[in-house]
């Protein structure tokens, strides 16, 4: 299966459009964890006049390699199956990791959220079959 293609496809059956644009080093955020990390880059996924914007971190490895995420590694970033309820215990956090896993479900569940105000339920079941 052709995953770039798969995105592709994705993004065309549901009239949106992907922009990735790579956020400059002196003007890039800490990532929540400690330790190397790769770019951090600005992502807008349209759809009509709508707009999530959200940030996606690409791999020290790609960083290296000055390698760009492509539509998929981003699509298939995207989480769908988050829900209000779950909590840090259900990912296996430590308590001393409680803070920044706190701020990591928070984010993880507002995107979710914009997401499924965003399209509809077939369509997040397709965009989660591209993972």
């Amino acid at each position: 299966m052709d995953y770039l293609q798969q995105a592709k496809d994705w993004l065309e059956a549901t009239g949106s459009q992907l922009e990735i644009n790579t956020v400059p080093d002196h003007l890039a955020k800490e990532p929540i964890w400690e330790g190397p990390h790769g770019t951090q880059y600005r992502i807008k996924l349209r759809r009509g006049s709508d707009v999530i914007a959200f940030d996606f971190w690409g791999s020290l490895n790609d960083r290296n390699n000055r390698k760009r995420p492509s539509i998929y590694d981003v699509l298939a970033s995207l989480d769908t199956y988050i829900e209000e309820s779950m909590s840090l215990q259900e990912f296996g956090y430590e308590v001393n990791q409680i803070t920044q896993a706190e701020t990591a479900l928070r984010e993880l569940k507002f995107l979710s959220r914009q997401l499924k105000q965003m399209y509809s339920e077939a369509e997040l079941n397709q965009l989660n079959e591209i993972q």
